[in-house]
C-alpha cells in the first residue's frame, strides 16, 4: 500500500468536487432540523438526560448556518429566484425545479425544529416561486426546468423517485403541509394535481415513485395540528415541543403561537390560531382535528396522552 501511495503521489490529483449545490443543501437542512428535533430537544429519546433549551444545538445551527448560506448566496431577493451553484462565487445556473422543493422541504422542517418564522415565511415564498416557473398548467407536476432557456427543446418532468426522489413527489408534500399550517386551499388543490398528473404511475408501478406515495397518505388524512402557545425559548415550551416528534412525521402540523410576529403572520391566514394562549403563566398545547381543538395542555404528559389518544 505505501509503495502504490508513493507512486500515486507522483501524478495529478483529481479534481475536487467542492462546489455548493441548493438542492443537496435542502436535503442536509431536512436531516440535520429532524436530527436536532429528535436528538437534541429537551424530552426528545436522544437527547441527554437535564439537558436544556440551547444546550445541545449542534445540528439546529448547521441547518441555520446552511438555509442562511444559500439565503445570503444562492438567493436573489428582487426576483425570488434561487440559482443552482455556487463555488468561491455564485454560478450563473439558475435553480431548477429539484433546487426549489428540496430547499422548501428543508425550510419547513427547519422551522418545526426552530419556530423561527422567517424560515416558513420563506419557504411559502419560494413554493409561489417555483409554481409560477415550473408548473405545468396543462397537465400538472412540475418541469424540471423553466421555459426561459431558448436552448431547451423539449421541458421534461421526471417520474421516478430514485436516490433523489423527482422535484413533484417532494413539492406535492410541501404543498400539502404548507395548506395545513397556513390555511391555503390553492396549495392543496395544486398537491391534487400533481398527484392526479402521476396517478397512472403511482397506481400501476408503485415502487417506482416511494417519496409521492408519502404524499398520497397525507392528502388522505384529516388536516391535524399541534399549536404550542408560549415563547419557543423558554422550558416549558421545549418541555412540550420535545413531546411531538415522535408520533406525529409530516401527518401533522406543528406550529408555534409566540404572541409576537410569528402568531400574528400565521393568524392573518389562519384565523383560528389568534385565541391560542398561555394558560396560567406557562406555555400550553392546543391539538386539534380536522380544526376542533381538544382541551388545551400544560404538561409534557397530559400532551402525549392526548397525542395517542
Amino acid at each position: 500500500m505505501e509503495k502504490l501511495r508513493v507512486a500515486r503521489s507522483n501524478r495529478p490529483r483529481p479534481h475536487l468536487d467542492d462546489k455548493i449545490i441548493t438542492a443537496w443543501n435542502g436535503l442536509a437542512i431536512s436531516s440535520l432540523a429532524r436530527a436536532h428535533i429528535a436528538l437534541e430537544r429537551p424530552s426528545a429519546a436522544g437527547a441527554p438526560t437535564g439537558s436544556s433549551p440551547g444546550q445541545f444545538t449542534r445540528y439546529l445551527d448547521a441547518a441555520r448556518a446552511a438555509a442562511t448560506f444559500i439565503k445570503e448566496n444562492l438567493h436573489d431577493p428582487a426576483e425570488g429566484i434561487l440559482f443552482r451553484t455556487f463555488r468561491g462565487t455564485r454560478g450563473a445556473t439558475r435553480g431548477f425545479a429539484e433546487d426549489y422543493a428540496f430547499l422548501i422541504s428543508g425550510l419547513i422542517d427547519l422551522y418545526e425544529a426552530s419556530f423561527e418564522i422567517g424560515w416558513l415565511q420563506w419557504a411559502e415564498s419560494l413554493q409561489r416561486t417555483q409554481d409560477r416557473l415550473f408548473w405545468d398548467n396543462d397537465r400538472g407536476g412540475y418541469f424540471s426546468a423553466t421555459s426561459a432557456d431558448p436552448r431547451l427543446i423539449l421541458r421534461t418532468k421526471e417520474d421516478y423517485d430514485g436516490a433523489e426522489p423527482t422535484a413533484s413527489s417532494v413539492a406535492a408534500t410541501n404543498l400539502l403541509r404548507l395548506a395545513s399550517a397556513l390555511n391555503q386551499d390553492d396549495h392543496r388543490n395544486r398537491a391534487l394535481r400533481v398527484l392526479e398528473a402521476f396517478r397512472t404511475r403511482w397506481t400501476a408501478h408503485p415502487q417506482t415513485l416511494p417519496q409521492l406515495l408519502t404524499a398520497v397518505e397525507l392528502a388522505l388524512a384529516s388536516p391535524r395540528h399541534v399549536v404550542v402557545a408560549g415563547t419557543p425559548g423558554s422550558p416549558d415550551f421545549q418541555a412540550l415541543a420535545g413531546v411531538l416528534p415522535g408520533p406525529l412525521g409530516p401527518t401533522m402540523s406543528v406550529l408555534a403561537a409566540d404572541g409576537a410576529e410569528g402568531q400574528r403572520w400565521l393568524s392573518e391566514r389562519a384565523p383560528w390560531m389568534s385565541d391560542m394562549h398561555p394558560r396560567n403563566g406557562r406555555a400550553t398545547a392546543y391539538v386539534c382535528e380536522n380544526f376542533a381543538c381538544r382541551e388545551p395542555v400544560s404538561t409534557p404528559h397530559e400532551l402525549a396522552a392526548l397525542i395517542a389518544g
